[in-house]
């Protein structure tokens, strides 16, 4: 008979207790909002057989180490960075698009789909791929562009955080004609 007593004074104090509390509603899922800074371009002047212009947010620094003319590019406020690597075609063009060919492949186990679109510039001999990947894949971009005859250039994003495509995709869409604005006004020299 106590236990009884004891329930009922337990369950009476719960609702005494829960009766002034404010109904607790889940909030709707929802991205950060992010500042996008206004579209410009400057030249990169480096001392490397090739050129281009950089969207005013990046930073383009020299990788230390034996072959100068690959650069790091911070993308500023978006807490990323593009690691562009030349390399001089020796007779080597298929292994180096090969090669190419196979980081996207790495790549294909967490991505949802991959979309591919081919970058053709005969004017200023510029041709290559560009790949987007969709999903959480660790790189969102990854492109390579030739003049088929003496230079191989290789991209590739990555950010400094865990890769979530929903919470990034925004600042996706916005870096994305930035880079293909890096291909398209790229020069050999």
């Amino acid at each position: 008979m106590k236990s009884k007593w004891f329930v009922v004074l337990g369950m009476s104090a719960l609702l005494f207790n829960c009766a002034d509390d404010e109904l607790l509603i889940p909030k709707p899922l929802a991205n950060l909002r992010v500042e996008f800074p206004e579209r410009a371009y400057k030249s990169v002047d480096i001392d490397c057989p090739y050129t281009f212009e950089l969207a005013a947010y990046m930073k383009a620094v020299a990788v230390k180490g034996e072959n100068p003319c690959h650069l790091d590019i911070a993308l500023g406020q978006f807490n990323g960075m593009l690691h562009l690597s030349y390399v001089p075609i020796k007779d080597n063009l298929p292994e180096l698009i090969a090669y190419s060919l196979e980081k996207v492949r790495e790549h294909q186990v967490k991505a949802s789909a991959i979309q591919d679109s081919v970058m053709i510039n005969d004017a200023d001999r510029v041709y290559g791929t560009f790949f987007e990947f969709y999903g959480n894949a660790a790189t969102p971009f990854q492109f390579h562009y030739t003049d088929s005859v003496n230079h191989f250039i290789r991209g590739t994003i990555y950010f400094n955080a865990t890769p979530n495509f929903d919470s990034i995709y925004p600042v996706l869409q916005y870096i994305k004609p930035d880079l293909l604005h890096l291909v398209k006004t790229n020069r050999w020299q």
